[in-house]
């Protein structure tokens, strides 16, 4: 059985990304749509060289305001809001060998998302504080339901 319930509501802000890597990505994006000429979807741009992800149209639309501020601003890193299907999205087309300008692009934006998605969260780090005190806290029998219950 496949996990495939990602939020799409839940927004993650600060996947900060440089002129290179936008340019990448919009490079590996596609958008699928459906027409009443096929019987399916398809894609509108095909794969070449590299990998090619099809993204809804919020997340072209997202990477394309980027890439037009990382334009005006080339040396700024330009924040990104993202939600979780985009972040597993970016996470397909982000090869940790790809280069562009010398730069490793892949691996930087690999990194970024795994930051994102897979640090451990400030409330989960909170919450693992909070139970630890507790259990070192000693209740006079209390943490043993059967001295509760004599």
């Amino acid at each position: 059985m496949s996990d495939n319930n990602f939020s799409n509501d839940k927004e993650f802000a600060g996947l900060e990304l440089s002129l290179d890597e936008l340019i990448y990505i919009d490079d590996c994006l596609t958008m699928s749509f459906s027409s009443e000429n096929f019987s399916g979807a398809t894609t509108i741009r095909f794969p070449k060289k590299t990998n090619c992800v099809i993204a809804s149209k919020s997340l072209i639309d997202k990477i394309g305001n980027g890439l037009w501020l990382a334009k005006k601003y080339t040396q700024a890193k330009i924040n990104i809001v993202v939600t979780e299907y985009d972040l597993y999205v970016l996470r397909e087309l982000a090869l940790s060998h790809i280069e562009s300008n010398g730069k490793k692009v892949g691996l930087s934006i690999k990194n970024k998302i795994i930051d994102i998605l897979f640090a451990p969260k400030k409330e989960d780090k909170n919450e693992n504080k909070m139970k630890k005190l507790i259990d070192d806290i000693e209740f006079d029998g209390m943490n043993n339901p059967k001295e509760r219950d004599e």
